[in-house]
């Protein structure tokens, strides 16, 4: 039996209440109510974007009085994030932060 820690990577950051909220409008609306796999997808398609070109190197930068928030991201997910955090020159935590905040924009 495999725990979290062999199939998940923790992350924290500070996410404002706007975006933790729709992210759980989209949790709300999903069949699949699992907040791992909806910000793994939406940093997978954000990464897949950039990659394409669909997206500029623009990144965005959480508010400093934010409230910390907790993800558990897939580990898979997580080794293309630093990838691509590496190949734009950025962290990872503001590599998912944009993510985050690209795909609630699309939507």
């Amino acid at each position: 039996m495999s725990s979290n820690n062999d199939q998940y990577k923790l992350f924290k950051l500070k996410v404002e209440p706007e975006i933790s909220s729709k992210i759980q409008q989209l949790l709300d609306l999903s069949e699949n109510n699992l907040k791992t796999d909806l910000v793994s997808d939406a940093a997978e398609w954000f990464i897949k974007e950039r990659l394409n070109g669909g997206l500029p190197a623009r990144y965005f930068a959480s508010p400093t009085d934010a409230p910390t928030t907790v993800f558990w991201i897939r580990k898979d997910t997580a080794k293309h994030i630093q990838e691509l955090a590496e190949t734009d020159n950025q962290k990872g935590n503001r590599v998912i932060y944009t993510a985050l905040a690209r795909f609630i924009e699309k939507q």
